[in-house]
Parts: C-alpha cells; structure tokens; sequence
C-alpha cells in the first residue's frame, strides 16, 4: 500500500513574515515523520509521508493538507480535523504548542480518515455506574439506562489530550493503541494501551482526556466523558463526569461533534497563548562539528582538476617504472607532468633521501578517493605532493 501524502503548510500568508516560522514548519513536518514512521506506523498499521510546504500554492493535489493558521479557530480550540468531499484535512492554529496540535490531528487522520469509524467496548457509563456515582449530567428527566456495548468514536488522541513526548526539541501528541478498547486482556499479558504507558488500563482516561460514544437504538443518544484536571495522571472511573450530549445521528462522526454546541464545551477556554518555537537560538557542539565537517569536504571538492592530478599520481606511484624514475628524480618527473614541485624536493636530477610507501598504501588510497572519502589533505593545497610522496603509515 502507498503511503498517504501529508502536507504542512502556512495557510495566512502573515505568517511566513516570521522569519523562523518556515525553520519552525520544516524542523515540526520532519518530528512528525519521525512519529509516524517510527511509533505510530507499527501500533496502527498506516504509513505517510509528511512534508512542509512555503504556501498551499505549491501543495500537490493528491496530498492531505494540514494548515497552520494565526486565527482564532471554532471554540478556541488548538487545532481540528474534518473531511470534505471524503479528503481529511486539518486546521492548527499557531500558537502555545502548535506543534502537539498538528501531531493530534495527523495522527487522528491517518487512523480514521472519515472520520467515522466506531470500537464496540462495554460503556463507561456502565463502569462508572458499578464504580459508585451518578455517571450523567441530567439534560432530560429520568434515571441513567444500563447501556451494555456501545460504539465509541475512534479518535485516538482525544482520551490523553494533555499527554506528549518529546521528538528532538518538539512536543509530538500521546495516543492510545487497540488493547485501549480491549476490556478483557490475557492474564498476566504486557499490554501498552497508551504509546507513552501513562494509561494503564483499557478505557482509562488521563486528566485532560475525553472520549465519545453512542448508545445503541431504539434510544441511541451520544454521550461523552470526561477525565478532569490539568495533568496526565489517570483518572479513576468513578471520578469521570460522564454526559449526555443529544440523540445520536445516523452516523456519528468527528464533523457532528465539532459542529454539536452541547459537546466538549470545556473546549470554550482561553486562547493558548504564543506559539512555541522549536528552533535553537544557539547551535549545539554536535552542529558546530557538523559544519566543520561540511566545510572541510566542500574544501577539499572545489578543485576537481587537482583532485584528478592526484588520482592519476596515485595510479602512477603503483607502478615500478615510475616509482624507479620518481626515487632517482622526483623533481624532473614532476615537471616533466607539468605539476608546480612543492619546496622540500631534491633539485632536479637529485634523488629523494626518504623510501617511497609501498605500493598497498597508494592502493588503498585510490579506493579511498574513488568513494569519495576524505583523506585528510586538500589536494589544491601547497603541501599535497609532499605529503602523497610520504603518505602517513606508509
């Protein structure tokens, strides 16, 4: 199967006047590949390839579109998912840890495009009715129904909201794997329900954390609870507020409870405040030592010319016959190859007063130079001829 194609891109052209906004995009899609590739892709079976874009212009027509955007979203809310003509398509807004947002709604989208799909587990409002405590916030009259197995909506972020881990310098969402919905579990089986471990049982909420579900008919209704708090710890079930949020429709859907007033209303917050940066302001020593690196091999590439008179002296230092002429007179062979003689050779008809390294040396070398390694010399400086001539170990 190919994997789906995601596009991270600005959608206010305001905010590319943010000269660290693109470093941000590029530094954000390149963690949420990792993600993807690297977590998510083996707990849930789906493979992408995220890539950042300078503008929704250049985004290919075939690729899922994620966009980041100054403006206040629906709610206040930090970021959303939904689909549109059956392509998903997210919106993040770009601010506090935007970057946590996008990795909720990649995640989301990749593992329920529609938007749709439904796990049949027992409902928590049963679980917590058994635990003690009224499980629903009263919008009608009448006492709480037993509601057995339910269709909770797949969304596999929403029950640790709060949770992250860190990619590099970027904050990437939690999220809960298949056992999460798996009420009975092997006995004494190791089992993750949560990719970090925080959530230690199935259909366990941390704090910050909500889940959704419909009741089957004929008096299907949605409900939805809730684990209350500003951390990441686990929510007992009896401490979850459970409620009921309306009549359910003919298909439960992500588009019907963003567009329900009554759900996740806790959602109506605040603002998240200025978005993070993920750049460093400084480069770290293992940056430094990386651009040493790549200066030293652009250095030693810029003279192809001098790298080409090398090699053909490395061939040539590999037969007898020149080796004999270059022992008795380096200097007369040099200019007679019409190549400058470094200082520190005989004159010419004088032999060198050192051995030649055998000719395994110059061997190894040829390889070396043929696979593009560096060698420790840049062949266009002074002394590179002298030091073939003596070549270190040889």
């Amino acid at each position: 199967m190919m994997p789906t194609r995601v596009a991270l891109f600005p959608y206010d052209e305001e905010l590319t006047d943010n000269s660290d906004f693109i470093d941000e995009l590029m530094l954000v899609a390149s963690a949420l590949q990792t993600q993807v590739t690297r977590d998510v892709g083996p707990v849930w079976g789906i493979s992408a390839v995220v890539s950042a874009f300078s503008s929704l212009d250049l985004v290919p027509a075939d690729y899922l579109p994620i966009g980041i955007t100054g403006e206040l979203l629906p709610l206040n809310r930090a970021g959303f998912h939904y689909t549109e003509a059956g392509q998903p398509a997210a919106l993040i807004q770009y601010c506090g840890d935007w970057a946590s947002s996008a990795s909720h709604e990649l995640i989301e989208m990749l593992c329920d495009p529609s938007g749709t799909k439904t796990v049949t587990a027992p409902s928590l409002g049963d679980l917590k009715n058994a635990a003690g405590g009224r499980p629903v916030v009263a919008k009608e009259p009448g006492d709480y129904e037993e509601q057995g197995l339910v269709g909770y909506l797949m969304e596999v972020c929403d029950p640790v909201e709060q949770s992250t881990y860190k990619i590099g310098t970027v904050s990437v969402s939690d999220f809960v794997t298949p056992d999460f919905y798996v009420l009975q579990q092997p006995p004494e089986s190791f089992t993750r329900y949560s990719f970090t471990g925080r959530v230690r049982a199935p259909l366990e909420l941390l704090e910050g954390g909500y889940i959704t579900w419909a009741t089957q008919a004929p008096n299907a209704a949605v409900f939805q609870a809730f684990g209350r708090g500003d951390g990441t710890t686990p929510v007992p079930t009896s401490a979850l507020e459970v409620k009921r949020v309306g009549a359910a429709p003919q298909v439960l859907s992500r588009s019907w409870i963003d567009a329900n007033a009554e759900a996740k209303e806790e959602a109506k917050a605040a603002p998240c405040g200025p978005a993070e940066s993920y750049v460093a302001r400084k480069p770290s020593a293992k940056v430094v030592g990386q651009r040493a690196q790549i200066a030293a091999a652009r250095d030693a590439s810029d003279s192809p010319a001098d790298l080409n008179v090398m090699l053909d002296l490395v061939r040539r230092f590999q037969g007898k016959s020149f080796r004999d002429d270059f022992q008795r007179d380096p200097t007369g062979v040099l200019q007679s190859l019409g190549i400058p003689v470094p200082s520190g050779f005989p004159p010419k008809g004088m032999q060198l007063d050192w051995e030649l390294p055998d000719r395994e040396e110059y061997q190894k070398l040829q390889a070396e130079l043929e696979q593009g390694h560096r060698v420790g010399y840049s062949f266009n400086e002074p002394g590179a001829i002298m030091w073939l001539a003596r070549l270190p170990g040889g």
